[in-house]
């Protein structure tokens, strides 16, 4: 997700990770797949420090046994920048 190894992922909470996913909402939609124990799709966008560009993320949140979410990040910048090149054509 952003060249960090797994490990300062895995079993992590997400505010121990970053405080932007409380910023972003996020939490919130995580909540969401707990309480109603369906899958979520979730379409998230960071601001890269380094590059001032934007990021984009498609989270897959799906609900863990007991009051636990776990989730799948994929950067889909690349296609969402093909998208929208050839919708501007």
């Amino acid at each position: 997700m952003t060249n960090r190894p797994r490990s300062q992922f895995v079993g992590k909470l997400l505010d121990e990770i970053s405080p932007v996913p409380r910023q972003k909402g996020l939490l919130r939609q995580y909540a969401d797949v707990v309480t109603e124990k369906e899958t979520k799709e979730i379409d998230y966008v960071l601001t890269n420090p380094s590059t001032n560009e934007a990021v984009h993320y498609a989270i897959r949140a799906f609900p863990l046994s007991g009051q636990c979410a776990g989730s799948i990040f994929e950067d889909v910048t690349a296609r969402r920048s093909a998208e929208d090149a050839l919708r501007r054509e």
